[in-house]
């Protein structure tokens, strides 16, 4: 995975506030609570987590792609940035 790809959403993706992490393990801080996010993204076949209430903690596989990442943040993040 390119990990500058997911290091430019701040700013490039509505609604991002921050992403942060350590190897594949990352967590993408939104602007507002996102547990909803988990369930949309289940639908589209995208497995994640939300804690601290507005961030959403991806544990990736170590196959995890650059389009699978680009996939989740494109579709799942700002599937909910206009439902609160």
């Amino acid at each position: 995975m390119d990990q500058r790809a997911v290091a430019n959403a701040p700013g490039r993706i509505e609604g991002v506030v921050t992403v942060r992490g350590q190897g594949l393990i990352l967590g993408i801080e939104l602007d507002k609570p996102c547990g909803v996010l988990v369930a949309k993204a289940l639908e589209q076949g995208l497995l994640i987590n939300v804690t601290a209430d507005n961030v959403v903690r991806l544990l990736p596989s170590l196959i995890f792609t650059q389009a699978e990442a680009q996939q989740m943040l494109e579709h799942t993040v700002p599937a909910d940035h206009g439902n609160s």
